[in-house]
């Protein structure tokens, strides 16, 4: 792994150094004592006294220089620095080595993030889009203060999450100083599906910790390319499926509409709820891969009656969703039903039922309706009346 100039500062900061960097980017594979013969290689940091530098014997202090970047260490300290920077180098060597080797050996985001412990101390965390905690690590302080436990999962504060929102969308690092965090987006392709959190007591240079977080960030994005079936960062699936049932349970529907609110979903916009069922269980997860790389915004679960999108039309216009399940019985051979628009969220499983109803059932001939759709309707009118008999 390549350092840059700021990180080499970052692990030199208990020696009395002055810093003078105008690059600053990770270029660094390697360290070097400045000898006259060498060649000056444009991937090294090179140390030496002053005078090795400049010529200069007035100045007794220890040189550390890469094309152009400077760091001025008082005291006769080359040996020590030097094995710093080696140490530095190891340890920056170490984690992309682990991090590799769990990517490739198919282990799960968590296992990434606990690699960083070769990096220095600092407070990492994988947040989807809708402030969920996927993952996080912190080698060092405690959990900080935007993120909360609701007992069924950890959450970024909607507070902290709108600061971001303000700034999300970039292709580079960037610091949040309202929360003392810095951030870097993730991206599946041209979608962004989370972002990268960090915060450290001890790296002292703003620099280093943007670098550290494009670097961390490359390696949960690749980690991201390599599991496209990735359930820790899909927009929280689970939490859908507890409300497809006749009565769920009032927490689970409070949690889902805290979730939904903080995913950016407005309470009174219309949404839409559809059922789909692809033409054999092979195609089925093919199928379902296919609709959140097309559907990013919408909510995409597994059930044992087949795969549910629940949509927010506001950020999933109905043409594109009309277009997405075309495409899906053409390739597919994919079957499906859908609701009408519906705001109110206790409309969840009624809509759910009309969609299976209008996936296994159609309109005769002569126009009359089948005795499904007939109990749709009845279902219907017992949910959005209060009459004590119904005929």
């Amino acid at each position: 792994m390549n350092v840059s100039m700021w990180m080499i500062a970052q692990a030199l900061k208990k020696y009395d150094c002055t810093v003078d960097i105008k690059e600053g980017s990770p270029c660094i594979r390697g360290v070097r004592f400045l000898a006259q013969q060498d060649f000056i290689s444009p991937d090294m940091v090179y140390i030496g006294a002053s005078n090795d530098f400049y010529g200069d014997r007035s100045t007794q202090g220890v040189f550390c220089c890469c094309r152009g970047d400077n760091l001025y260490i008082t005291g006769e300290y080359q040996q020590d620095v030097f094995n710093d920077i080696l140490s530095m180098l190891d340890r920056y060597s170490r984690w992309e080595f682990d991090s590799l080797a769990c990517i490739t050996s198919g282990q799960d985001l968590q296992a990434l993030l606990d690699c960083s412990k070769n990096l220095p101390a600092m407070y990492l965390a994988v947040v989807e889009r809708g402030g969920r905690v996927c993952s996080s690590c912190h080698t060092a302080g405690p959990e900080p203060a935007a993120f909360y436990d609701t007992g069924n999962g950890t959450y970024l504060c909607l507070d902290a999450l709108e600061k971001i929102r303000i700034r999300a969308s970039r292709k580079e690092a960037f610091y949040i100083p309202e929360l003392s965090m810095y951030c870097r987006d993730l991206y599946d392709g041209p979608h962004r599906i989370g972002m990268l959190l960090l915060k450290s007591e001890e790296i002292i240079y703003p620099e280093c910790m943007l670098q550290l977080a494009s670097q961390i960030s490359a390696q949960i994005n690749r980690w991201i390319s390599m599991h496209p079936d990735r359930e820790e960062l899909l927009l929280n699936a689970n939490i859908l499926q507890p409300l497809l049932i006749e009565q769920p349970e009032p927490a689970c529907m409070e949690d889902f509409r805290c979730y939904l609110h903080q995913a950016g979903w407005k309470p009174f916009i219309r949404k839409i709820l559809y059922l789909i069922q692809p033409g054999t269980d092979s195609s089925k997860k093919r199928a379902e891969r296919r609709l959140r790389e097309a559907l990013p915004q919408a909510i995409v679960t597994d059930s044992v009656k087949g795969i549910v999108v629940l949509a927010d039309l506001n950020l999933c216009p109905k043409q594109l969703l009309d277009r997405t399940l075309h495409e899906m019985q053409s390739y597919w051979n994919c079957r499906y039903g859908e609701s009408y628009p519906f705001t109110r969220l206790d409309e969840l499983y009624v809509c759910f039922r009309q969609a299976e109803l209008a996936l296994h059932s159609s309109c005769c001939e002569n126009g009359t309706h089948t005795p499904e759709l007939l109990e749709y309707f009845c279902e219907l009118v017992r949910m959005r009346t209060t009459a004590d008999l119904y005929h």
